[in-house]
């Protein structure tokens, strides 16, 4: 498994499978395939990967979502909630909303 797909799984995971903006559980055992990856949920950087390259596998700067609102919030039609920045911020950080 590549260190990124790892830290996907880490990240919803700790989240307990649950997509931090809709608040879906997705930890069901139909929603993982044969080889117990969830095709449903992935773990999303709220810090820019580019800005922040030491942080691309710290799980603190990822949160699980669904496979729909993980692409509505790279559309900007959707936001993280607020407290997905209080996790592990500094003044400096960028937020991806």
């Amino acid at each position: 498994m590549s260190d990124l797909k790892e830290w996907h799984r880490k990240v919803c995971e700790r989240d307990n499978y649950v997509c931090q903006v809709c608040r879906r559980d997705f930890s069901y055992p139909a929603y993982f395939d044969e080889n117990g990856v969830n095709q449903y949920v992935v773990g999303h950087h709220w810090l820019s990967r580019g800005a922040h390259i030491d942080r691309k596998f710290d799980i603190s700067v990822g949160v699980c979502l669904c496979n729909v609102d993980h692409e509505l919030v790279h559309r900007g039609a959707k936001h993280l909630p607020s407290e997905t920045a209080t996790r592990s911020t500094t003044n400096t950080d960028t937020i991806l909303f």
